[in-house]
């Protein structure tokens, strides 16, 4: 009896899982995504959350092999297609348990899209919204403190491509300190994050690069009233 309970869980996740990698690969084929989700696809995922609430491992796993897929199919030599993965990576957030996981997004997904970042605002919107999304949560669901964890982890990520991009100045053709206007433009939407972060989660401290520690919003100097 336990074997075959078992085995009706398994299915249903799966048959759940392949609805949710049918409705996205069904947005990311299209020429023109769109974003945000639409109402249908966020529904499949809802579903699909509702189911997994209190997600496997290797549940968690399986999922992550399939936006892994997707993200190699469809998004990773065409741009156009961010927004919607990255939408879908923050109303799958929940799902996507583990530090190792959600660092492979960031690495992966996140810090070249700030990097590459242009005047685009929608690609812009959603790696924000995504980023918020790892950044703020509640301590109502945080039971096993894995979500503080991965966090400040985030934090410290963002913290430091700010730094990086703002704290070092080039020199321009009269000699005077100057900041590459793209890396003024990463900076300034990094900062935006970084002080809704703040906002939300005042009490949160972050290890700055300088060896202290110190509130996101304290570390850039930023008045949050």
């Amino acid at each position: 009896m336990r074997a075959r309970t078992e085995l009706m869980s398994s299915t249903g996740t799966s048959r759940s899982l392949k609805e949710v990698v049918r409705a996205l690969g069904g947005v990311l084929s299209s020429p023109t995504p769109s974003y945000p989700l639409a109402d249908d696809v966020q529904e499949v995922i809802r579903l699909y959350l509702d189911r997994h609430e209190e997600i496997e491992d290797q549940d968690s796993q399986r999922l992550q092999d399939e936006l892994l897929n997707l993200y190699h199919k469809f998004v990773a030599q065409d741009s156009t297609k961010q927004p919607a993965f990255l939408g879908a990576l923050r109303h799958l957030r929940l799902a996507i348990r583990g530090e190792d996981r959600l660092l492979e997004w960031w690495k992966l997904l996140l810090r070249p899209t700030f990097d590459r970042l242009g005047h685009d605002s929608t690609v812009a919107a959603a790696a924000r919204e995504l980023l918020l999304s790892v950044l703020v949560y509640d301590d109502d669901d945080d039971l096993d403190g894995e979500l503080a964890h991965v966090s400040e982890l985030f934090a410290q990520e963002v913290l430091d491509v700010y730094l990086e991009k703002t704290s070092i100045p080039g020199v321009d053709h009269e000699g005077d300190f100057a900041v590459d206007d793209h890396a003024r433009l990463i900076g300034n939407h990094l900062e935006s994050v970084l002080v809704d972060f703040g906002r939300k989660k005042p009490k949160v401290r972050v290890w700055c690069t300088w060896g202290r520690s110190c509130s996101s919003h304290r570390s850039l100097g930023i008045n949050q009233s």
